[in-house]
Formats: C-alpha cells, structure tokens, sequence
C-alpha cells in the first residue's frame, strides 16, 4: 500500500493502490483502501508509484471518485529519490526512547514517515547515542515511541530500526524501520500524527 498525501490537509491523507496510470492523458486512477471521506476533491494531492523498477511523484488534482476508485489529474511526474512521504513533526512534542544493548537514550522525534524516524538529542544523550552506534556491531536498535494516555491502544510503540545517518551539526539521528510497511504499529503511529497535524494546518 502508498500514501496519498493531501498537500493542503495532511489529515485528509489515505492509503492506496495504483490501478491505472497514464502519463500521455495525465490521468492516474487508484483503489483507496481507507477512509474514502478522507478524499477531497479538488484537492491537491503527493502520490507514489512503481514503474519499470524507479519510484516516482505525482502531483495530482483529484477529480471524480466512483465505488473505492478516485481519478486524479497529474500535474507533475518526477523520480523521487525518497519512498516515503516525511512529515516535520516538531511542533507535535513527540518524544522516543533509542535502546541499544540494553541502554535507553531520550530523544525528540523531528521528522517522520512511514519508513523511519528522525530523531533530536541533548548535547549529552547525542554524545551517548554516537558511542553506543559505532560500539554496536548488529547496526539495529529499537525506538519506542511515546504517546499520551488513551491516545492509542498502548502508550509506547516499539519498532526496530536501522540508523542511516548521524548529524553532529544538530545533533540528530535518521532511522530506517526494519518491518514491512504495513506493520499496524506504524500505521498506528501514522494515523496518530495525521490527526495530530490538522491542527497545525493553516
């Protein structure tokens, strides 16, 4: 499954599936396998497909939709170099727990899509984590996401994960998650921060 991301609302984003695609007719035709109240038309919309083995962005306009099938207008078609659509959550105070060889390591979660996470530490707690990742000789870890009380089915969520980057300049960390992308865990979390985001939309 992908995630159409509605440029304007990203609350009103949803899970899919290609059907068809037409580049020369500018059409693209998709199954939506969520929520489809969370279509808007009219709205401006970041989708994702697989063609000949290269991943691709669109920039569509959806126009009509019929039984689960939604019909976009493509605006713009580029390779996209990320899988995922990333959201820059700050403003959320979203925190994690890094553990790594049974060491636990606060952070604050910056950025975050549906394949991993970008993480914020305090001067003291990078200089912890950078020792603990070069230490580590299996280059995995599992980050457990905290959530306020009653927000999910359980307050902390726990995904294994990969760093991929170390930024001394900010003192972040990038995770790439080890899991199918439809594991509900993320998903869960996913869904938790759309319904956060609305809030932030202007």
């Amino acid at each position: 499954m992908l995630i159409a991301y509605n440029l304007r609302n990203p609350n009103l984003s949803f899970l899919y599936k290609v059907l068809d695609f037409d580049l020369e007719r500018k059409t693209l035709a998709v199954e939506v396998v969520d929520d489809i109240k969370k279509v808007e038309l009219g709205g401006e919309y970041e989708l994702f497909i697989n063609k000949d083995g290269h991943s691709f962005k669109v920039l569509g306009i959806a126009q009509r939709v019929y039984n689960r099938i939604t019909e976009f207008e493509i605006v713009n078609f580029f390779e996209n170099k990320r899988r995922f659509p990333r959201f820059k959550i700050s403003v959320l105070n979203l925190f994690a727990d890094v553990e790594i060889d049974n060491v636990t390591v606060p952070g604050r979660v910056m950025d975050f899509s549906l394949g991993g996470a970008r993480i914020k530490f305090t001067n003291r707690n990078f200089r912890m984590i950078k020792t603990l990742l070069d230490k580590d000789e299996t280059n995995q870890c599992v980050i457990k996401f905290q959530t306020p009380n009653g927000v999910l089915a359980k307050k902390e969520i726990s995904i294994t994960a990969a760093p991929v980057r170390i930024s001394p300049e900010d003192r972040t960390v990038s995770f790439m998650f080890i899991l199918d992308p439809g594991n509900q865990s993320v998903l869960k979390l996913y869904d938790y921060i759309l319904n956060k985001m609305k809030f932030f939309v202007d």
